[in-house]
């Protein structure tokens, strides 16, 4: 749609944008949960590698094989194909900030609030790029894209990246919603399951699943956030027993208005 600003890909500068972004918010959202600045900053790190180096090992995986030595390659990043770079930076800033803090909850909390906004920018620069396309349709808000990229030319197509960024922002509101005490250090099982659901559905309208590795009528992005939408309902409900259980009070005595979260 709009493929280039000048001699420089507009894809390549959105989601550049978003990682950048990603690290203002992550010191942000870090103060606000009273997490160290040194660990949200590592935890934006997290976010560099899993965005490009993560996204790119998981790209290549799904498309003919992992090669680690293109990997420091500037050229490979070039010719275009990131996959899964927010499963990449979870896979590797949740376990980083167990290890980093006590207080988890907090943390979690600061990387869930984190990721939404550097999202939508990184679908921004799909849908200027048209990867990501949708499959043909007659709706009235089918989108056209002109010739030269990944997607049919002139073709009306369902908006799948406007579709994904309506889910994320959906998710916003869903957080604010949820900002409060009873809720505070589950953001990211929030996170997780609604992204999950949410990007399933907007998979079905995906018009680029023969490029898609496929699992008899589902893709391998249905089953993985489908599988991670499931892990994170779970952990919800162990999560929220928990805290009920830490809120009742023994027999005789009162309780205990601290409990509020786990952090």
């Amino acid at each position: 749609m709009f493929p280039k600003v000048g001699p420089i890909p507009t894809y390549g500068i959105l989601y550049f944008g978003a990682i950048a972004l990603h690290f203002v918010l992550i010191l942000l959202f870090g103060r606000r949960v009273q997490v160290r600045w040194y660990i949200a900053a590592a935890l934006g790190l997290c976010f560099v590698v899993g965005m490009t180096v993560g996204a790119k090992a998981l790209f290549d995986v799904l498309h003919g094989g992992l090669r680690p030595r293109l990997l420091v390659s500037t050229a490979h990043y070039m010719q275009g194909g990131m996959w899964g770079g927010p499963l990449a930076y979870l896979a590797m800033a949740v376990p980083l900030a167990c290890l980093l803090t006590a207080r988890r909850g907090a943390a979690m909390d600061a990387i869930a609030w984190s990721l939404p906004l550097p999202m939508i920018l990184a679908k921004l620069g799909c849908l200027c790029q048209d990867c990501c396309h949708g499959r043909a349709c007659d709706w009235p808000w089918a989108f056209r894209f002109p010739p030269g990229g990944s997607a049919p030319a002139g073709t009306p197509l369902h908006p799948t990246q406007v579709y994904e960024i309506i889910v994320l922002t959906m998710i916003l509101v869903a957080f604010v919603l949820l900002d409060r005490p009873a809720w505070r250090g589950l953001m990211l099982p929030w996170f997780v399951l609604l992204y999950g659901l949410g990007r399933s559905l907007v998979e079905l309208w995906r018009g680029d699943r023969k490029n898609t590795l496929m699992l008899g009528p589902v893709s391998v992005a249905q089953v993985v956030l489908l599988s991670a939408a499931a892990i994170a309902l779970v952990v919800l409900a162990i999560l929220r027993s928990s805290r009920r259980s830490q809120c009742q009070p023994a027999e005789g005595t009162a309780p205990d208005p601290g409990i509020s979260s786990l952090e």
